[in-house]
């Protein structure tokens, strides 16, 4: 499955792709976002249909796959294309589109209906995940190491993208899916209150904006810091969107959370 998440493919000629659901309608391509609360009540919700271990591993590729489900393609959030075949067992298919993705190539992807879209992109991708035993007790997958290998050569199948630092990343998120994807009845954990450090590198940057030195990451904030870098982002005052892009403008990890090194580097770097 291939990422859409960062060029627009315009000037397309659509009717060049292949298409392998040509019953169903052809659409213009449309960015979609969903938010990560939603997506983890989801999770959590069909863990007793698929175990809790191969949701969690579902977790990181989603977030992967989608950029903390920022970056949809027609609610589409797991990279499913439309121009390789038809994908037995899927469901809700309700269009197509044509844009280019990640690798520079243009696809054609499958495009979900803004409702469902999100838990389709989810649950389809928990079955390949257990289809395909990337998931912590399968065969041979005993380690977030084992894991993290599983990903890379049976999903992401390129071994170029394997490296230590990617490894690092996708255990990372790992940990993550261990605090928000819990066995039913178990309280998910809540986001870690911020460090005094954390806090006072916040009023720094705040006082340094002019705007109220509060010490918390609200909207406000994240809008003006994001005010003041050069990058080619979409221009939002979503606090995750912007987390992401001031992540990806520094070449840090991608979380998606207000962590220190994140408000480090924005101290450094902002003008």
């Amino acid at each position: 499955m291939a990422t859409s998440q960062n060029t627009s493919g315009s000037g397309i000629r659509p009717s060049l792709v292949r298409n392998s659901y040509p019953d169903v309608p052809e659409i213009p391509y449309q960015h979609t976002s969903i938010d990560m609360p939603s997506v983890i009540a989801f999770a959590n919700s069909i863990v007793n249909a698929y175990s809790i271990e191969p949701v969690r591993t579902t977790y990181c590729i989603f977030r992967n796959e989608s950029g903390n489900g920022q970056f949809g393609v027609n609610n589409n959030y797991a990279g499913l294309q439309a121009d390789a075949g038809v994908w037995q067992g899927l469901t809700g298919v309700v269009a197509t589109c044509v844009r280019v993705d990640n690798a520079g190539d243009t696809r054609r992807f499958i495009c979900f209906a803004p409702e469902n879209g999100y838990k389709i992109s989810f649950e389809f991708t928990c079955k390949k995940v257990v289809q395909r035993g990337m998931y912590i007790g399968a065969a041979g997958v005993n380690t977030t190491d084992d894991l993290a290998q599983a990903y890379f050569k049976k999903w992401v199948a390129n071994e170029h993208e394997v490296t230590p630092e990617n490894i690092g990343n996708f255990k990372s998120l790992y940990n993550s899916s261990v605090k928000n994807i819990v066995q039913p009845g178990e309280p998910v954990s809540p986001p870690p209150s911020p460090t005094s450090a954390t806090e006072n590198v916040i009023k720094s940057i705040q006082t340094k904006l002019g705007i109220a030195a509060t010490g918390t990451a609200d909207d406000a904030t994240w809008l003006a810091v994001y005010n003041n870098i050069i990058g080619p982002y979409a221009e939002t005052a979503d606090a995750t969107t912007l987390v992401i892009a001031i992540q990806q403008t520094f070449n840090l990890p991608v979380t998606g959370f207000a962590d220190d090194a994140t408000f480090a580097a924005v101290m450094q770097n902002i003008t």
